[in-house]
């Protein structure tokens, strides 16, 4: 399902998430910094961390950071 109009958007009754996936060549686990933000591969190691925004309809799912 693709949205292409605030028209279309209107009145659509659905629910929104995220999905953060951190991926790390060798980390564990991931630990939080001091300042409650930042996320560090625990042993330190190469990361790489993204997002991908979606939202469930009643027509489906879309996937809004789709390029």
């Amino acid at each position: 399902m693709t949205i292409t109009s605030e028209e279309e958007l209107e009145g659509l009754k659905a629910i929104g998430d995220s999905i953060e996936p951190f991926l790390s060549m060798g980390g564990g686990f991931a630990a939080e910094s001091g300042d409650g933000w930042t996320l560090l591969a625990d042993p330190l190691a190469p990361t790489v961390q993204y997002e991908h925004s979606l939202v469930a309809t009643k027509n489906g799912p879309v996937i809004l950071t789709l390029a």
